[in-house]
């Protein structure tokens, strides 16, 4: 520490004396002593914490929902990752190399701004690229074009899966009478030849 005016403990309030005094944050110094007691008594409260809330009405501990990249569940991300994989292909861009940035801000907008889950993001691009086979130019930033084709895939899929839904239990083995047709190929005429037309 440089020498000047006396340095205070942020935690005891006490002066530091020569090398004792550890930075602690915002140019702010503390004794090494305090700072360890300080970390020990967090991480106490913070395990009472735990143990308090770690058991629920039964007595059971609540399964751990797996928290991955920004605070999203495991399922959450997994479409997050199929999505981009999808744009990836779209593109032909089979390196590793990656997106141009406003990729990610727009579609990580779309998400939270329209509340646009991952999953239906790409099913849009699904929609757009399969169905209607939409003419996709990244270059003019087709990724922002989801909120509007959103809807209209929404009631696409919905649709489908009442479609699906209705005809689970058709039985469509007997639906159509199987017959079988003989085709009779017509006979070729062949052109005749002549001995008299070899001979000359």
């Amino acid at each position: 520490m440089s020498a000047g005016r006396p340095k205070k403990c942020m935690i005891c309030g006490e002066s530091i004396i020569g090398e004792e005094g550890i930075l602690y944050k915002n140019n702010r110094f503390v004794h090494s002593k305090c700072f360890q007691s300080e970390v020990k008594n967090i991480a106490k409260e913070k395990q009472k914490q735990l143990n308090n809330t770690s058991t629920n009405k039964r007595g059971r501990k609540p399964k751990p929902q797996a928290e991955l990249k920004d605070g999203l569940s495991e399922e959450e991300y997994n479409d997050k990752k199929t999505y981009y994989e999808y744009i990836k292909q779209l593109m032909n861009n089979e390196s590793d190399e990656p997106f141009d940035p406003k990729i990610y801000a727009i579609s990580t907008n779309i998400n939270e701004k329209y509340g646009i889950p991952w999953k239906w993001m790409y099913l849009t691009l699904v929609y757009m690229n399969e169905i209607i086979e939409y003419n996709f130019d990244f270059k003019k930033g087709v990724v922002g074009l989801i909120p509007y084709y959103y809807s209209q895939t929404k009631k696409f899929y919905e649709e489908l899966d009442r479609i699906e839904t209705n005809n689970k239990d058709l039985n469509t083995d007997g639906m159509y009478k199987e017959t079988t047709i003989y085709i009779k190929h017509p006979k070729r005429p062949i052109k005749q030849l002549s001995i008299e037309d070899i001979g000359e």
